[in-house]
């Protein structure tokens, strides 16, 4: 409710505050950018207390694709703020400025010789609030564009990894894996049979839901070494060809379908 309340909030300013860009003769409009942007210095102390209390999800900085997205919607967002920086540093003094200059005192937009003029402290209020409302409102745009430009990376990141895990297990002849998928209690009986093996042999098992091409290759170069016996593979069943993908890079010497369900 709060985020939707929030989200409402940010569209409601962003259209108040372009309506006032494009008409700044509304006098009930004034106030809108004001607000939004003591609404973001709020958001914003309750986002430093997160921070500073480690209450804020953080991407995986270890991860050069996720710094390139950082970087490619840092550039996004940044460049509307650079370009608006230089442009006010290239400013003139001309007449319109005198008459700014006069009013600098003031917040607020007042009328002089019948036309509405702003105070540089409104216009950069003006501009930070629907630089921030745009910039906040089209944030998964630009992390989506992100993913977008760095996908060849990740595919091409994601075969060699798969490609050296085929070949580490190609060099275990006699590693035993366990291969466990169908519909349903997959990571439960994977657990089981961990649990019983594990007291005989060396055995290892993907953790969690990892249960992808790329999730078995990971445990594979990061778990399996020489004195690994067994390896219990978790295979995902959620589309087809997912477990044919899953099974070339670990051949199953034992296969378990503990759930499935008949799609005819």
């Amino acid at each position: 409710m709060r985020s939707e309340l929030g989200m409402s909030l940010r569209i409601a300013f962003l259209t108040l505050a372009l309506a006032y860009y494009v008409q700044p003769q509304a006098g009930a409009l004034m106030i809108a950018p004001i607000m939004a942007f003591f609404m973001y210095w709020y958001e914003g102390t309750l986002f430093i207390q997160k921070l500073l209390n480690r209450k804020v999800l953080r991407p995986n900085i270890r991860s050069f694709r996720n710094l390139l997205i950082i970087g490619i919607s840092l550039l996004i967002i940044l460049s509307p703020l650079a370009i608006f920086l230089v442009w006010l540093a290239t400013q003139t003094d001309t007449s319109e400025t005198n008459i700014i200059s006069q009013i600098i005192s003031q917040l607020l937009p007042r009328e002089v010789n019948g036309a509405t003029v702003l105070s540089p402290e409104y216009v950069a209020i003006l501009f930070v609030t629907i630089y921030g409302l745009v910039s906040d409102l089209c944030g998964p745009l630009w992390v989506m564009l992100g993913v977008f430009l760095t996908w060849p990376l990740s595919a091409i990141k994601r075969k060699l990894v798969i490609n050296r895990a085929k070949l580490l297990m190609q060099k275990r002849p006699n590693l035993k894996v366990v291969a466990v998928t169908g519909s349903y209690g997959k990571s439960t009986t994977k657990e089981l049979i961990y649990q019983i093996l594990q007291k005989k042999f060396k055995t290892v098992k993907t953790e969690k839901n990892n249960n992808t091409d790329i999730g078995i290759a990971l445990t594979i170069l990061k778990k399996i070494n020489k004195s690994t016996e067994v390896f219990v593979a978790e295979m995902g069943a959620y589309k087809i060809g997912e477990t044919r993908e899953c099974c070339q890079i670990a051949r199953p010497d034992i296969a378990i379908i503990p759930g499935w369900i008949n799609s005819m």
